[in-house]
Order: C-alpha cells, then structure tokens, then sequence
C-alpha cells in the first residue's frame, strides 16, 4: 500500500488538530502517526490508497472550529515503514 508524508502549515498546534487528524486517519482504516513540529507544521505519515488519501486530505482541509489549514502538502515515500495503528506522537 502506497505511504504518504503529508505536512500542514497554518494554525494546526495547539487546537486539537492532532487528534482530529487521529480520529478521521481510524474511521478510514489508515495506519501511521502524527506529530507536531517546532516549526510549527504538523507531519502525518500515512498508509493509503490514492482515493482515499484524497478524502483524507480533504477532511484535514477543512479542521476544526478552532484550525486553519494555509498550506497541505502531499509527497509519496519511497521507503515505507509498517505500522500497525494510527498513532500521535
């Protein structure tokens, strides 16, 4: 199965963002993790087909009350990693 990097920069630490990213990576069966930088970007690393990571990315899009997504972007990884859940670092 094809694994992503995905990172989002704007107001996405300190506003749950993490966990909502968590939330919907389970209802959708990804694996991977998600974790804040000091830059203040959030990177998720996830397993998914092309189709899904779409709706993925788009449900990311769009936060919470309290996030604001400026700038998504996705990149392929050459070398995947096996993950069993989906996981906040």
């Amino acid at each position: 199965m094809p694994q992503w990097e995905i990172i989002l920069q704007g107001r996405v630490q300190g506003v749950g963002f993490r966990y909502l990213a968590r939330k919907h990576a389970l209802r959708l069966g990804l694996r991977g993790y998600v974790r804040n930088h000091p830059d203040g970007s959030v990177r998720i690393v996830a397993d998914a087909e092309d189709g899904l990571m779409d709706v993925y990315c788009e449900l990311l899009r769009r936060g919470n009350v309290f996030s604001r997504v400026d700038t998504l972007n996705t990149e392929l990884i050459d070398k995947p990693k096996e993950y069993k859940d989906f996981e906040i670092i």
